[in-house]
């Protein structure tokens, strides 16, 4: 979401943008194949601090700017870091400087925004890993797959050894705490120890069959949404624990009534609200409302 409240979303195929002035929707990608000769899919937009929209596709990392030249293509013949000349990107992030990092299979390259260098971060190609996630805290960046790389010395710490698949995302909070999602667990790093710990939330059950697609703080800073692949939406309140758990067409679950009845009224159409502390159910088939 970007600061004026546009939304852009992305997937297989399309990008849309919201425009919250008008409430209209423009849909950018057939503008986007002309660019990449393919049809991409979306895996992470991500918005600077100057206002830019950057987006992390299969085709490599395009760049957003609300100008005559709306897109501009990076890495779009590829390297030779990137498999079959296609550089397969996921997680973006920038450093307090406003360079950008993007990681793909193999390496992670960086942009100087100022002058629109590209260079790889391990120009010797000493960094085989897969594009998880990607997130900038403290001069170094974080991986989704537990690893610390250090921007001043290179180093690379394994602080939580999970295996080279391209799961895993990153967020972090208000108070500056870093959330690590990977497949079917939730970790919190702990600065104390300098380690990742399972996120212990007796309400949080993580099962073999969930998958964790994304993380985001949202608007209300006290809120961590956890996307996944297989079992719904969930929002855990970071300030007191209590969790709120949608899925389509199934009761929303929620272990904090107050919470509940102030997201519920958002809700779209085709979700339910079941509240802990009431036995009935009420399902929400009420279509939005159009404007003429």
């Amino acid at each position: 979401m970007e600061k004026n409240g546009d939304i852009w979303i992305g997937g297989i195929g399309v990008l849309w943008q919201y425009n919250a002035a008008t409430g209209q929707v423009k849909e950018w990608h057939e503008q986007i194949k002309e660019l990449t000769k393919n049809t991409c899919t979306f895996r992470q937009i991500y918005g600077d601090a100057t206002g830019v929209i950057w987006l992390a596709s299969d085709f490599g990392l395009i760049k957003v700017v609300k100008s005559d030249k709306l897109f501009t293509h990076y890495l779009s013949e590829g390297n030779e870091y990137c498999q079959n000349r296609f550089c397969s990107m996921r997680g973006i992030c920038s450093d307090d400087r406003g360079n950008i990092y993007f990681s793909y299979y193999n390496s992670i390259h960086s942009l100087n925004t100022r002058n629109d260098e590209l260079r790889p971060l391990f120009p010797q190609g000493s960094f085989d890993n897969a594009p998880f996630g990607l997130l900038y805290h403290e001069d170094a960046l974080w991986t989704g797959n537990g690893l610390r790389i250090d921007l001043t010395t290179s180093t690379i710490d394994t602080l939580l050894d999970l295996e080279n698949t391209d799961k895993g995302y990153l967020a972090q909070d208000e108070n500056k705490k870093l959330w690590l999602g990977f497949k079917n667990q939730l970790y919190r790093y702990q600065p104390a120890s300098g380690a990742w710990e399972i996120y212990q939330n007796e309400q949080l059950s993580f099962d073999s069959t969930l998958d964790i697609s994304y993380l985001h703080v949202g608007q209300s800073s006290r809120l961590l949404w956890i996307a996944t692949n297989a079992n719904g939406l969930y929002s855990l309140n970071i300030s007191n624990g209590a969790i709120n758990h949608y899925q389509k067409n199934q009761p929303a679950v929620s272990t904090w009534p107050t919470i509940a009845s102030s997201v519920a009224t958002k809700m779209p159409p085709g979700y339910t609200r079941r509240r802990p502390d009431r036995k009935s159910t009420r399902h929400n088939t009420r279509q939005p409302s159009r404007t003429r």
